[in-house]
């Protein structure tokens, strides 16, 4: 039975990724159809809740039971 899951890897376990974003960012941009950068920011974390956070969420609910 999972009791506990400890998610902290931000600065902590990998190196911070700020850098990398900005250009990755600008390699979208410059490459590809975005018209905003903003909108590379919001894709992204749309697909990282849906890929992590919902996920997270419904083994943590069914751990409650």
């Amino acid at each position: 039975m999972i009791k506990a899951v400890f998610i902290d890897f931000y600065g902590t376990v990998v190196h911070e990724d700020g850098e990398v974003i900005k250009q990755v960012s600008q390699e979208i941009y410059s490459t590809g159809k975005v018209t905003d950068k903003s909108e590379i920011g919001t894709y992204w974390w749309n697909e990282f809740q849906k890929h992590l956070i919902q996920p997270m969420r419904i083994v943590l609910k069914h751990s409650e039971n």
